[in-house]
């Protein structure tokens, strides 16, 4: 399946502070957080913050903050027949230190029944914010709930005079990947296809310039990412509301950032403009017509299967991958004897070793990334020095409940480590 477009009329300003009980999409979270990485503070994931543009009548570029906290992060209180809670935001612009800016903002959610107030409806708020000057600014947000220690905070860019030369800028984004308080928005699970909505504003008084619009997807670290759309945009008096769809196999595997540019050509200027920040996501579809990603995935069902079906999976013709790899799963959960885990917990698994042990290539590939796929997290790592050498050293990784113990080994003292022993206990 191709990325698709949709095209419609859009409004070109940004409205203030409100509350959306019912929005088709959802704004993207821009804080980055690893689906493997140790849990940060409780709530630190749950706040979306976005930065998008608010042009006015004469041109001049605003950052507007936008917001959006599931009630189940809030805290509600009673209030006669109802549960309330609120939101203040303050938006502090900096530049090489000094304040240069800010903005306030305020929301407020009610709710009919406490089980709504646990519920993932999202309480919107949308800050316009005062820049002096035209060079990049930092913005500090910090959202609060009123009355109790329930506080986010998260660091923002944003840079007035970039695109000032092209004819449209972003005004908002929204899309469909839910989130939660523990996990990354994820892409395959449940939900096969990513549907973003850019809206796009006109710039008063500029003239046209031919513009594209650009979606680019970078992998886990990769310094490039890769082009997975390109949109020509035509003349229009007011904007744009540009809805993009793309399948979950036509996407990378893995950890993903999500990168929106607007890209001026034919004036020679080369200017662009980004939506900010790039929207992180972890995609666990696979791209089932790549031979050697197939493979892979395969080789990673080691312990799950024994090696004729494995190899008969990995013999299959590209049509039949998809179903081959579900009749697998099913399989698996439908045998009581093999009690294992599930296929989204051994996707994570994958994405998990990519992140901890990929600064050599592959994290999966990896020989601990190989271990942690098929047994998970170890129960206990020992770190140990090497009584012969001033550099290298080992690790020790027990799993309880297999009754085993792995030993890496790492001869240079560069974080190398080489499976050099399994043992039972």
């Amino acid at each position: 399946m191709s990325p698709i477009s949709r095209s419609g009329r859009a409004p070109s300003s940004i409205d203030g502070c409100v509350l959306a009980a019912t929005a088709l999409l959802l704004v993207l979270v821009s804080t980055t957080a690893s689906p493997v990485a140790a849990s940060p503070a409780p709530y630190s994931r749950s706040v979306e913050f976005t930065v998008v543009v608010n042009v006015d009548s004469t041109g001049v570029a605003s950052p507007v903050v936008r917001l959006a906290v599931p009630y189940r992060a809030l805290v509600f209180k009673r209030a006669g027949a109802v549960w309330r809670s609120s939101l203040r935001v303050t938006v502090v612009a900096e530049r090489d230190g000094r304040r240069v800016g800010g903005g306030v903002g305020s929301a407020a959610a009610e709710a009919s029944a406490y089980a709504a107030t646990r519920s993932d409806e999202l309480l919107r708020c949308a800050v316009p914010v005062t820049v002096r000057g035209s060079a990049a600014v930092e913005l500090r947000v910090e959202a609060e709930v009123p009355g109790t220690g329930r506080v986010w905070r998260e660091k923002l860019e944003f840079d007035p005079g970039q695109g000032t030369d092209l004819p449209w800028y972003f005004a908002d984004f929204s899309w469909n990947l839910p989130g939660s308080l523990d996990a990354p928005r994820l892409l395959g699970d449940g939900i096969d296809s990513l549907v973003a909505v850019v809206a796009i504003g006109r710039r008063p008084g500029v003239a046209p310039v031919p513009t594209t619009l650009l979606a680019l997807v970078r992998h886990r670290d990769d310094a490039e990412p890769e082009p997975v759309l390109s949109l020509p945009l035509h003349d229009s008096d007011a904007g744009l509301d540009q809805t993009i769809v793309f399948a979950d196999d036509d996407l990378p595997f893995g950890r993903c950032l999500l990168v929106l540019r607007l890209a001026g050509s034919g004036d020679g200027s080369g200017s662009v403009l980004d939506l900010t920040p790039p929207r992180p996501f972890v995609n666990l579809g696979m791209r089932w017509a790549d031979d050697a990603e197939w493979k892979r995935h395969v080789a990673w069902l080691e312990g799950l299967t024994d090696g004729d079906q494995r190899n008969e999976l990995r013999d299959l013709p590209r049509i039949d991958r998809a179903e081959g790899w579900r009749l697998f799963w099913d399989g698996l959960a439908a045998d009581p004897e093999r009690q294992a885990l599930s296929e989204r917990e051994h996707l994570l698994r994958i994405v998990s070793a990519d992140e901890k042990f990929g600064r050599f290539g592959r994290g999966a590939l990896s020989d601990r990334g190989r271990v942690y796929v098929q047994y998970g997290p170890p129960d206990r790592v020992e770190a140990r020095g090497d009584e012969l050498s001033y550099t290298a050293a080992w690790e020790i990784w027990y799993y309880h409940a297999a009754g085993l113990v792995f030993a890496f080994y790492d001869a240079h003292g560069l974080g190398d480590f080489r499976l050099h022993s399994r043992q039972g206990y």
